[in-house]
């Protein structure tokens, strides 16, 4: 049982991981907080949907055509409203909360209220020391640590990831420097939609999609990323795995509601101690 309750915890951490990662990343450069971004996981899940069950492409290849489709709807959204509320909380909150119901509003109108589901591509389980674990599962944890692994490389070893590190520590001297900000923006921007796309659509086969998934999906993503500091990609990383034991935990011997109870008044009781989350910096 032990087993079975920290394999959950992994699955579901990594999910979210790949959810926090991308949210903290543009709030990190960009300071917009971006509450579209469970719209965007959304997509995702609809998207597979869509290119492996209803036109009966390959899950894999449906996967990586909807993270470029979706990644490269980030420059025409960062033109159209991200790069007016730069560094404006309230402006981005408001800006993306609307954002939120324009793509929920289209794709209630294009998919139906209904539940939708994508059928297992695998089908197999694994056998581990008494642990069963689905292979679909598994995909979603090898999945996120190779797109973890991706945007880490991505952002230390390359002279992009470099713009956008210098962008996140200090915007007007990376200016000042020649980095256009513009641009590191976009790019953010598009690993951040390509991440959360990849967390919905590896997650499809496991859940119930509906226009309406990215509400849930954001509120712990958000809780994810608060608790690990805002801007702290180790951060969230750490409080993805945090919750998803919690959860885990909580579904196993009590209810997935008391889960999430227990780890919002954990995040409560956390930041009464250190405000600025977990790896966050401080700021005077």
């Amino acid at each position: 049982m032990i087993g079975q309750v920290l394999v959950n915890a992994v699955v579901l951490g990594s999910s979210l991981a790949l959810l926090s990662v991308g949210f903290t990343l543009a709030y990190g450069v960009m300071h917009v907080v971006n509450f579209a971004h469970g719209a965007v996981y959304m997509l995702g899940a609809y998207g597979v949907f869509i290119l492996s069950q209803q036109m009966g492409l390959p899950f894999g290849i449906g996967l990586l055509a909807t993270i470029a489709i979706v990644a490269a709807l980030a420059p025409l959204l960062h033109w159209l409203l991200f790069r007016h509320v730069y560094g404006k909380f309230m402006d981005s909150l408001m800006v993306t909360i609307g954002l939120t119901l324009v793509i929920q509003g289209l794709a209630q109108l294009a998919m139906g209220p209904e539940h939708r589901n994508v059928r297992s591509y695998l089908g197999s389980v694994i056998h581990v020391g008494g642990v069963a674990i689905t292979a679909e599962r598994l995909v979603v944890v090898v999945a996120a640590l190779a797109s973890l692994a991706a945007v880490y490389f991505f952002v230390v070893r390359t002279k992009l990831g470099l713009a956008i590190r210098a962008a996140e520590q200090d915007a007007e001297v990376a200016g000042l420097h020649g980095v256009n900000l513009d641009v590191v923006s976009i790019i953010v921007l598009a690993i951040s939609f390509a991440l959360a796309a990849a967390a919905g659509a590896i997650m499809s086969p496991l859940i119930f999609i509906d226009p309406y998934i990215g509400e849930d999906a954001i509120l712990l993503a958000f809780a994810v990323v608060i608790l690990g500091g805002l801007g702290s990609v180790a951060g969230s990383l750490l409080a993805a795995m945090a919750l998803g034991l919690t959860l885990s935990i909580a579904q196993t011997y009590l209810s997935l509601d008391a889960g999430r109870l227990i780890f919002f008044a954990l995040v409560g009781a956390i930041l009464l101690i250190r405000p600025s989350g977990l790896l966050g910096r401080k700021t005077a």
